[in-house]
């Protein structure tokens, strides 16, 4: 995976993380490689992604509603720890 996508990755599991916060972070994740159908341990970060934009772009809330997924959205940094 390169950079970009590894950043978009981390703007899905934060949009994610907006959706569901009572998820602890490894809930998270372990959702998202079943939702890949993968096993965890095997996931490719690739596959991880795939199945967090399918799912932000199938849920509810339609994906062209929400603002845009990037690093550089403020509530990503708090997630991230910045």
């Amino acid at each position: 995976m390169n950079d970009p996508e590894r950043t978009e990755a981390f703007a899905a599991l934060a949009e994610l993380a907006r959706r569901y916060p009572h998820w602890r972070i490894g809930q998270l994740i372990a959702n998202v490689a079943d939702w890949a159908d993968v096993e965890i341990w095997d996931a490719e970060d690739s596959q991880l992604l795939a199945a967090a934009r399918e799912h932000l772009g199938i849920s509810n809330v339609r994906a062209e509603s929400l603002p845009p997924i990037s690093i550089e959205n403020p509530s990503i940094h708090s997630f991230l720890g910045q």
